[in-house]
C-alpha cells in the first residue's frame, strides 16, 4: 500500500501544511510529521479490518525527513507485535522514479496551461517550492531529468535541475517551470535525497523488509540505476558492511516476495518450481553505476534464467529470448 505521504510535511494533510507554507512555521512541539501520521492511518485500517498490510517503498523524502525513521520501524515493528500481518518494501538506492509534476500543487496544476502565464500564481508557486527547500532539505538539486520529453531539453537528459539551470543562464525556478511546461507535465525524473546510508542499511537489516527496484526501464532517456543496480548493491552492500548473512539477503528478493505476494511454484530453489535462476560471484557482484552513468551492468553476475532458459551468459544477455510470462 502507497502511503499519503512520505515527507515530514506534506500536501496530503492540507490544513497543517497551508499553515506551514504561508506562516513559515514550523510547529515541532505536538506535530506529527506527515510521513509517520500516514503510516498510522495505514496500520490504523490494517489493526481494525485485519487485512495484510504490505507498505510499499519505505522511503524518507527531504533530509530533514530523515530522523523519522527509527520513529516509522518502532510503529510498525509494534504494530506486528500486536498480530499486525506487515511488511514493508524497500530499495538499495536514495532515489527514485517520478513525473516533473509531483512536485507542483494541485491548485497550480487545475489552471494548467494559463497558470503559466499568471505572475501571482507562479510566484505562489515558487514560494511554496523554496519553503520545501528551507523545512524539508529537498529542492532543485536533488531532481535529475532522465527524459525531458521536448526536443529542445532532451540535450540534458541525465543531468540535475541546478546544473540545467546553470548551463541554460536562466533561474533555477523559471528553469523548472520550463521543462514542466515544455514537457506537458510528463518529463521523466529522478528524484534524490529519499534516505541516506544509514537509513539503506537499517531497512535492509530489518527482519520486516522485504526488497524491490522500484524501477521500470525506460524506452527513452536516461535510465534509473535501479533497474540495473539495486539488487548487487544489495548484495555489494550487506558484504561490505555486514549487514546480513548472504542466505538472507538472497530470500528478501526472492522467496520472501513471492511468499508475501502469493506467487505459486516461484522464488525458491525446489523441484516443480519454474526454474528463474541467478548464477552470481558471491565475493564479485556489485553494482556499477554512478550519478552520470546510471545503466551500467553490474559486476559478478555470471548467467541469468528465466523459466529455464539461459537469458544471459557471462554478463552479456540475450535479448532475443522471450523466456518470460505474466504472472497472474
Amino acid at each position: 500500500m502507497h502511503l499519503r505521504a512520505y515527507s515530514a510535511l506534506s500536501g496530503s494533510y492540507p490544513v497543517s501544511t497551508m499553515k506551514v507554507l504561508f506562516d513559515y512555521v514550523m510547529p515541532f512541539d505536538g506535530y506529527t510529521p506527515h510521513n509517520i501520521l500516514a503510516l498510522e492511518e495505514m496500520l490504523g485500517i490494517a489493526r481494525e479490518t485485519g487485512v495484510r498490510l504490505q507498505v510499499s517503498h519505505l522511503i524518507f523524502v527531504g533530509e530533514r525527513t530523515f530522523k523519522t525513521y527509527g520513529d516509522a520501524l518502532k510503529l510498525i515493528e509494534q504494530a506486528a507485535k500486536d498480530g499486525v500481518d506487515v511488511k514493508f518494501d524497500t530499495y538499495s538506492y536514495h532515489c527514485g522514479t517520478s513525473r516533473i509534476n509531483v512536485f507542483i500543487s494541485p491548485w497550480f496544476l487545475a489552471k494548467v496551461p494559463g497558470a503559466y502565464n499568471d505572475k501571482k500564481m507562479l510566484a505562489r508557486l515558487e514560494k511554496e517550492l523554496t519553503t520545501i527547500k528551507r523545512f524539508l532539505g529537498y529542492g532543485y538539486e536533488d531532481i535529475q531529468i532522465t527524459y525531458a520529453n521536448n526536443d529542445a531539453l532532451n540535450k540534458y537528459n541525465g543531468m540535475f535541475l541546478t546544473d540545467i539551470a546553470k548551463q541554460r543562464g536562466v533561474d533555477p525556478f523559471v528553469n523548472f517551470t520550463d521543462f514542466a511546461r515544455l514537457s506537458g507535465g510528463t518529463a521523466a525524473v529522478l528524484n534524490h535525497r529519499y534516505s541516506n546510508m544509514e537509513i539503506v542499511e537499517a531497512l535492509t537489516r530489518h527482519p520486516l523488509s522485504i526488497f524491490m527496484t522500484d524501477a521500470i526501464p525506460a524506452l527513452e532517456g536516461v535510465q534509473n540505476p535501479a533497474c540495473s543496480g539495486a539488487f548487487p548493491r544489495f548484495f555489494q552492500l550487506a558484504r561490505e558492511k555486514n549487514l546480513a548473512p548472504l542466505e538472507e539477503i538472497v530470500y528478501k528478493m526472492t522467496g520472501a516476495a513471492a511468499e508475501r505476494f502469493g506467487v505459486k511454484n516461484r522464488g525458491l530453489l525446489r523441484e516443480g518450481y519454474a526454474a528463474d535462476i541467478t548464477v552470481f560471484d558471491r565475493n564479485a557482484v556489485r553494482d556499477n553505476n554512478t550519478l552520470t552513468k546510471t545503466d551500467m551492468a553490474p559486476w559478478g553476475i555470471d548467467a541469468v534464467f528465466i523459466n529455464g532458459r539461459r537469458v544471459l551468459d557471462q554478463g552479456k544477455p540475450d535479448p532475443s529470448i522471450r523466456a518470460g510470462v505474466v504472472l497472474v
